[in-house]
């Protein structure tokens, strides 16, 4: 049996003084179309569905919160934008995960 995916995409966010994983802030479509983020990353063709990670800088992160509820913390972590695929009947949502949860 084939399973059916769907692409999700996320803010995550790591340890500045490591690579440990903290959590991640699922980004509904209706929030962030294809057409914005490509945009916003500055994306080139060989990319077209944004599966590479992607830094977010102060700049990035000015502009995503004034579109969703999120704060970053700079001093803390280090954040990337991250786009994969998930099984098309877990249901995920869009709040915020962290490593623990």
């Amino acid at each position: 049996m084939k399973k059916d995916f769907k692409i999700q995409r996320s803010i995550t966010f790591y340890e500045k003084s490591g690579e440990t994983l903290i959590g991640e802030r699922i980004l509904l479509e209706e929030d962030f179309p294809l057409l914005e983020l490509k945009r916003m990353f500055e994306t080139s063709e060989k990319d077209p569905l944004l599966y590479e990670q992607y830094n977010i800088n102060k700049e990035m992160a000015n502009r995503i919160a004034n579109m969703i509820d999120f704060s970053f913390d700079f001093d803390k972590y280090e954040y990337f934008f991250e786009t994969f695929n998930v099984d098309v009947d877990l249901e995920i949502g869009n709040g915020v995960r962290s490593k623990d949860h």
